[in-house]
């Protein structure tokens, strides 16, 4: 009987072929066969046509009918008792009987910091305020409102499975803790990536685009005169599986996109007398939406402004406050032209 692993999540194993070889031999004998004899044909050397005799029917037959038993395989601590059983019936000449063997030598399972022992399985991946953390390991978990949108100085509960829990045990590794915290950090801001300030310049001239003054002429009874204020500026990651500035450069095929909040107002003046309106008549009209560009290409830690597909939020908001909400609901953080790193 061998005892291997660990006090507490040891094993016991016993030789089975080399238990019914030597039952197999003993047997053999006790049919009348000459035992070195016997020591050749358990070899294979012996003659092709013995396996006919009637004693090697007999023996198989004894040997069939014998029955080994363990009582216990695992979770062993120093000091249990395994116990194997011999059973044969009767007419066989082979005794039942019981064997015990005490567990020992297995050794102490040392308690580990859970933290040193998982340390490397987590990672962080994205730019800061929509970070995304990454679990190496399929023991871990991350608790589902932890995993995306992180920032720098953010916390992350990770919790060990109990099948890693008992895998790490059987290893003789106790962690210390079955959850532990990690501060996110390493994750560069979006104000790092190169061409941003330009980009937010063409996305100022969006608006004026789109809402163009429209003064009134011969063929209007009204003009129209637009008042744009801009709002926050809000940015989202395309791809969150990059790792930005990294060292085989695999941010390559990330995306941005960049939006900027507007307050626009639209004010009607009537300069004649309309079937609803008078002359001198004046109507406002306040609009709340977004305008950007989507899924701007970074490469070598740049924006590519090329091929650049320009968007408007048509939602009817109520006021900025929804638009930030539809935003942030979509994935989207507040840009910051400087943040500081954590």
């Amino acid at each position: 009987m061998t005892f291997s692993g660990y006090d507490t999540y040891g094993y016991a194993n016993y030789n089975s072929s080399e238990v019914y070889e030597y039952l197999g031999h003993e047997l053999a004998v006790k049919a009348g066969l000459d035992a070195y004899d016997v020591n050749l044909r358990m070899n294979g050397m012996g003659a092709a046509e013995d396996q006919t005799d009637p004693k090697y029917k007999q023996v198989a037959s004894w040997l069939a009918s014998v029955r080994i038993t363990q009582d216990k395989y695992a979770h062993l601590s120093n000091g249990n008792v395994v116990t194997i059983t011999v059973s044969a019936p009767k007419g066989t000449p082979v005794r039942s009987f019981k064997k015990k063997f005490t567990v020992e030598n297995l050794k102490k399972v040392q308690t580990v910091e859970t933290e040193e022992l998982v340390k490397n399985e987590i990672t962080f991946t994205g730019m800061n305020g929509s970070g995304v953390a990454n679990v190496g390991n399929e023991g871990l978990s991350i608790d589902e409102g932890d995993t995306y949108g992180l920032s720098n100085g953010d916390t992350v509960t990770v919790t060990l499975s109990q099948d890693y829990i008992d895998s790490l045990l059987e290893q003789g590794k106790a962690p210390s803790e079955e959850s532990f915290t990690v501060k996110v950090s390493g994750l560069k801001n979006f104000s790092d990536i190169g061409k941003m300030d330009t980009l937010l310049e063409m996305i100022a001239k969006l608006p004026a685009q789109t809402y163009e003054d429209n003064p009134a002429d011969e063929y209007e009874s009204y003009g129209e005169r637009y008042t744009i204020e801009s709002g926050k500026t809000y940015v989202r990651s395309g791809s969150d599986s990059y790792s930005y500035y990294g060292e085989d450069d695999v941010h390559n095929d990330m995306t941005i996109s960049l939006v900027t909040a507007y307050k626009i107002t639209r004010t009607t003046t009537w300069v004649e007398d309309t079937y609803s309106n008078k002359a001198g008549d004046v109507e406002t009209e306040v609009m709340y939406t977004y305008f950007g560009y989507q899924n701007v290409n970074v490469y070598n830690g740049s924006l590519i402004l090329s091929d650049l597909y320009s968007m408007q939020d048509n939602s009817d908001n109520y006021d900025m406050d929804a638009v930030y909400a539809e935003l942030e609901m979509d994935g989207y953080v507040e840009y910051a032209s400087t943040q500081p790193s954590t």
